[in-house]
């Protein structure tokens, strides 16, 4: 069978591509997260460096213990007495949250003092810390405030649920436990490439569902129960005030551009008012680079770990939650796939790469735009990467079918030697020699039509054999005439006659193999729209006139051609068959020398053109097969051309149109829109009826 289609390996690509991509994107390995995180970034630090990002809750503030404060103060930690100053000074607020845990007893004097302080303020969220090993366990007393600390507010709709769970806890001493308003784990967890983008909803540790302090402020703050539902696969619905999520388990930070700060030297010393405190939710942490509490972000690598509770509950407060929609994401990939796979249809390469690189930004953009205006995370790493994956694999896999089919056709074709050719170099083995001799010849050019579309749909195997089947015939008509074949040029051949070997009617000869060569494209046709195949069309171009021939090329490598004004007017003729909606065209020259009566042909007159590299107009002529039908459509059409050679435009339009409806003539169609246009813009007096093709 000729042809094979291309759909299979199409396809095949799609279908790995797309099952790789969708695993990927279900489980994303630690090693592709790596690569995925930092193209995700992109985004956040293009949004942080314009100054796009979202303001932070004006109610939310952190108390920094930073360089100034340690300076004042004293080395961290400080005297628990001067903590508990900080509380006092902090009593007017909503809520005072602790990225800080009192994890060992200091002096008794110094922790009654805090204990004290902290049942007096009565807003105190303290902070502890979840760990995977540890040497001992929490007693009872410890456990049963952490209860307290827990989520209430949750439906459980699976046995096993996959949210991290934590062996051990470091907590606050009992009696500075007891004394707090409640508690939150202050413990994040980086990503696969040690970046700090998510924050935990919930960890899990000796049977507790337990929230982390900046939802707890929130929680506090809003006097409102979180709500949450847990299935199989995590955390599948949350809820706090006018936020929500689904199937998240982690909070993706949308990291603001600043974060609202006081210092606590500030607060010890006066110089934050009460007014300001008030109704404030307040986290204290350390900041002081000494102190290593410090978490790289996509925006600054160097983060105080506190401002990571700060920017969760402050997305919780304004309502700007990133969302992250994974059918969105899973429905990207899978159109994004089949949209390459629909565009690597376009034959042209120079329009389809642009055309995936345009879908491909697109994308990008889009996902851009949903993350600056509605907080919504495309993951667009895993949409475009397997698009980016596809479109080259294709792209590679035609270039090497391109690479073989053209070498195989090369090679098939460079066999094809004239037998009269090597009879002439047997007899004179000088004819070997470099250079050539001028002699008149007849040159014939042809040119198959609807190749390429014909070639998208065969193997490169198929594709030689299809031409050998087409060339063959062909080949065979020209030696007939005793012409010799000069070269194929891809779907092309170049014939001469009257070369090396001198024959009679040379200009008949080559017109009888013209029309030959339309006969067998004919046959050939019925044969391909049985097999499902576009047919073919051909353009022959002829023309006689002096050339030079003989053996061109170096000494190296060199063959039996013809240069000359002769040839290139012959493949000019060859080209001009497109506009004219013709087959074979033949020049003023060939029809000079040909023998009449011709015989089985009639010629008819077609135009007067001046082509691309010629100064002098050369008038052209249609061969036709000799036909009644040909012969009167042959006669009205040149009524038409001789009124349109003497501007008589009104007239050559209605006789033109006439041949062209009842014969169907593409020339003629082709004279009826020269007409209208002539009719427009009329030529100049001496136009002399000649049509330039200079550009062409």
């Amino acid at each position: 069978m000729i042809i094979k289609s291309i759909f299979p390996y199409r396809v095949i690509c799609f279908s790995i591509v797309t099952f790789f991509a969708m695993v990927a994107y279900q489980y994303q390995p630690a090693l592709l997260e790596r690569v995925a995180g930092g193209f995700d970034d992109i985004k956040t630090v293009t949004r942080h460096s314009l100054g796009m990002s979202p303001q932070p809750d004006p109610n939310l503030v952190v108390v920094t213990i930073d360089e100034p404060s340690i300076n004042e103060f004293g080395r961290w930690p400080w005297d628990r007495k001067k903590m508990a100053q900080l509380f006092q000074s902090l009593s007017a607020a909503s809520v005072v949250v602790l990225d800080i845990v009192f994890s060992e007893p200091s002096n008794a004097e110094s922790d009654q003092v805090l204990i004290d302080q902290i049942e007096n303020n009565e807003n105190i969220v303290l902070g502890y810390f979840l760990r995977n090993e540890a040497t001992e366990h929490n007693d009872e007393a410890s456990l049963d405030f952490l209860e307290e600390c827990s989520y209430f507010d949750y439906e459980l709709r699976s046995p096993q649920v996959k949210i991290r769970e934590f062996p051990f806890s470091e907590l606050n001493i009992p009696g500075v436990a007891d004394a707090a308003l409640t508690c939150g784990f202050f413990t994040t967890e980086p990503d696969a490439d040690g970046l700090f983008r998510h924050y935990s909803i919930a960890y899990i540790h000796e049977g507790f569902l337990l929230p982390p302090i900046g939802i707890q402020a929130v929680r506090q703050h809003l006097n409102k129960e979180a709500k949450l539902v847990l299935g199989e696969e995590g955390i599948e619905h949350f809820s706090l005030g006018e936020s929500s999520l689904k199937n998240q388990n982690f909070l993706r930070i949308n990291f603001t551009d600043h974060v609202n700060s006081w210092s606590a030297k500030d607060v010890l010393e006066g110089n934050i008012s009460p007014n300001e405190i008030k109704n404030k939710i307040v986290i204290i942490g350390v900041t002081e680079v000494g102190v290593f509490d410090m978490r790289p972000t996509p925006i600054d690598a160097v983060t105080p770990g506190v401002f990571l509770h700060y920017m969760a509950a402050s997305n919780l407060l304004t309502g700007s939650l990133l969302e992250e929609w994974t059918t969105f994401d899973q429905l990207g990939i899978v159109l994004g796939l089949l949209l390459i796979l629909f565009l690597s249809w376009i034959k042209n390469p120079n329009y389809r790469i642009p055309i995936y690189f345009f879908v491909i930004i697109s994308i990008v953009l889009i996902s851009t735009a949903l993350f600056f205006f509605a907080n919504v995370w495309v993951r667009e790493f895993y949409i475009v990467t397997p698009m980016v994956i596809l479109a080259v694999s294709y792209e590679l896999i035609s270039a090497v079918k391109a690479d073989r089919q053209n070498k195989q056709i090369k090679d098939a074709f460079s066999s094809y030697v004239s037998s009269e050719l090597v009879g002439e170099i047997l007899k004179d083995p000088e004819n070997l020699q470099l250079g050539g001799d001028e002699k008149e010849i007849t040159v014939l050019f042809s040119d198959l039509r609807n190749f390429t579309s014909m070639s998208e749909k065969l193997t490169p195997i198929d594709l030689v054999s299809l031409l050998n089947q087409i060339f063959d015939p062909m080949t065979e008509a020209i030696l007939e005439e005793k012409g010799m074949l000069d070269k194929y040029i891809g779907d092309a051949i170049m014939a001469i006659f009257n070369a090396p070997i001198s024959v009679d009617a040379h200009a008949d000869r080559a017109v009888h193999a013209a029309l030959a060569m339309v006969e067998i494209k004919d046959r050939k046709n019925i044969s391909l729209k049985e097999q499902g195949l576009p047919t073919i069309e051909i353009g022959i171009g002829v023309n006689t006139g002096p050339a030079v021939v003989g053996n061109m090329g170096s000494k190296l490598r060199f063959s039996y051609t013809a240069i000359g004004d002769a040839v290139n007017l012959s493949s000019r003729l060859e080209g001009m068959n497109k506009p004219y909606g013709t087959r074979i065209l033949i020049s003023e020259n060939t029809r000079k020398v040909l023998n009449y009566p011709y015989q089985g042909f009639i010629l008819r007159m077609i135009d007067r053109i001046r082509v691309a590299g010629k100064d002098e107009p050369v008038t052209i002529y249609e061969v036709m097969v000799e036909t009644e039908q040909n012969e009167a459509l042959a006669v009205k059409f040149d009524v038409a051309l001789n009124a349109y050679f003497e501007s008589r435009f009104h007239e050559a339009h209605e006789a033109f149109l006439s041949v062209a409806n009842e014969y169907q003539d593409k020339a003629s169609e082709y004279f009826v829109r020269r007409c209208e246009l002539c009719l427009d813009n009329p030529p100049p007096k001496d136009w002399g009826g000649v049509t330039s093709f200079k550009k062409g």
